[in-house]
């Protein structure tokens, strides 16, 4: 079963990268219904409210996570993080029926990067779908990945490189990240581009 996940996984986020994209523009209101969703998952998740968050979840996510078990990851990664600071979207990338998808319809594709305070370094994307024009959009992935600060000072320690490590983490794990999308860090020496 993890296995199949995995591929699943593995295949859509081969075909939702930047290097797949269509030529296909979105309608403005597409372009505004796909980000309020985005947005709405946000606020409630930045708020730790699950049930809001849950509720904006397509079907294949909460057939892979249910709603205590999303609870409870959103409760574990608010306490590490702590507040948002700062969040961007670096670029959003847009599909329309793609080849191999879980289905036909509307996919936005919006990679991010943040700063929350006690986490200087995340990185992710949240894909959102739609499957017809008169279908809300869903969120159908997200991906986060980071170092949290304690994890940085163990790094550091240790004496290993945390920026070495976060490049690597970011470069294999969020779909065109580049160090100039780093978020930067007060008093902290910013990574080369």
């Amino acid at each position: 079963m993890l296995r199949t996940l995995a591929a699943v996984a593995l295949a859509l986020l081969w075909m939702l990268t930047p290097a797949h994209a269509q030529d296909w523009r979105p309608a403005a209101s597409q372009e505004q219904a796909a980000r309020a969703s985005f947005d709405a998952l946000w606020a409630a998740a930045d708020r730790n409210d699950a049930d809001a968050a849950y509720a904006l979840l397509g079907d294949g996510f909460r057939a892979l996570m249910d709603r205590p078990a999303f609870g409870d990851s959103l409760a574990r990664f608010t306490a590490l993080s702590g507040p948002l600071l700062e969040r961007r979207v670096m670029r959003t990338t847009w599909y329309k029926d793609p080849p191999n998808s879980p289905g036909p319809g509307v996919y936005a594709a919006y990679d991010i990067v943040a700063r929350y305070a006690n986490m200087d370094r995340f990185c992710g994307y949240v894909i959102v779908y739609q499957r017809d024009d008169a279908a809300p959009f869903v969120i159908l992935r997200i991906e986060q990945n980071y170092i949290d600060n304690a994890t940085a000072q163990q790094i550091a320690e240790g004496g290993g490189s945390v920026e070495d490590m976060w490049r690597h983490l970011a470069h294999t794990s969020c779909p065109g990240w580049e160090p100039s999308w780093a978020i930067p860090i007060s008093g902290a020496a910013q990574p080369p581009a």
